[in-house]
This record gives structure tokens, C-alpha cells and sequence, in this order.
């Protein structure tokens, strides 16, 4: 599942996936940390 959306974002499509799963984070190129409803670390 990984690898299909490498694949899309390789073709120009912007995906928004929520997980606690810190290696599908890892992949990527933007990530937003909440914790408790609030901002709590934003890594480009």
C-alpha cells in the first residue's frame, strides 16, 4: 500500500494520510505532529 502512494505523489498528487505509524510518516515529504488538538510540530 506503501508503494501506491509513492506512486501517486511521484505523479503530482497531493495525499493526506493520518497515522500513528511512524514509518508510513516517515515517507512523507511534509508531516504535521497533533497532539490533544493542538499543533505541536510541523516538519518540511
Amino acid at each position: 500500500m506503501l508503494e501506491l502512494f509513492d506512486v501517486l505523489q511521484a505523479q503530482g498528487m497531493t495525499l493526506v494520510v493520518v497515522t500513528h505509524d511512524d514509518a508510513v510518516g516517515a515517507r512523507a515529504s511534509r508531516r504535521v505532529r497533533i497532539h490533544a488538538g493542538r499543533l505541536r510540530q510541523e516538519e518540511a
